[in-house]
């Protein structure tokens, strides 16, 4: 069993190898992470060996897959919501949840380390919400925003826009993959 920091690097991994039809180094791992220093990605890399989610060489200082984990896996088509276009990730064989994809076009989540062309995956959930990045439909468009619950108002957030609302109806989902263009 995998913690959420450890599911979302083992993703990184797996959304990285889908964008590449490659294994990615370790170089790319990093620039496509929050993470700023090698050893991080390193301990995350040597967990997810020992629990047996992926084979690391040493000497070459590369990953490799297990055999199980490209060949079991089946792609799944996440709708990108401002794109018109599909994303295919590897799906997890216990995974039942649902998913949508907004690919950002301004900097106003940059104090959340989400940038200009950074791809997020929402999962469709409104349960544990509060201080997650969350996609909402407000004022007939798709926006996304930092929820914070206070007394009995939620505030939704981002560098230009403020909302307050009483209930998760405008919600769509919460933040759970942020895949970086590195390209350009």
């Amino acid at each position: 069993m995998l913690t959420e920091k450890q599911e979302e690097f083992y993703n990184l991994i797996l959304n990285s190898y889908s964008e590449l039809n490659e294994i990615p180094s370790i170089g790319y791992l990093k620039r496509k992470s929050s993470y700023k220093s090698y050893n991080t990605i390193y301990k995350y890399i040597f967990i997810l060996k020992k629990k047996g989610y992926i084979d690391f060489d040493d000497d070459k200082k590369k990953i490799t897959y297990l055999k199980k984990t490209i060949i079991n896996s089946s792609l799944i088509e996440i709708p990108i919501l401002n794109d018109f276009r599909f994303l295919s990730v590897p799906k997890k064989s216990h995974d039942n949840k649902e998913y949508l994809a907004y690919i950002i076009h301004n900097n106003r989540l940059i104090n959340y380390h989400i940038i200009n062309k950074d791809t997020l995956i929402f999962e469709k959930s409104t349960k544990n919400l509060n201080n997650k990045i969350v996609l909402a439909f407000i004022d007939n468009e798709y926006k996304v925003l930092k929820y914070k619950k206070e007394d009995e108002y939620i505030h939704l957030l981002n560098s230009k826009e403020n909302y307050f609302i009483t209930n998760n109806q405008n919600i769509i989902g919460k933040l759970v993959t942020l895949i970086r263009n590195t390209k350009d």
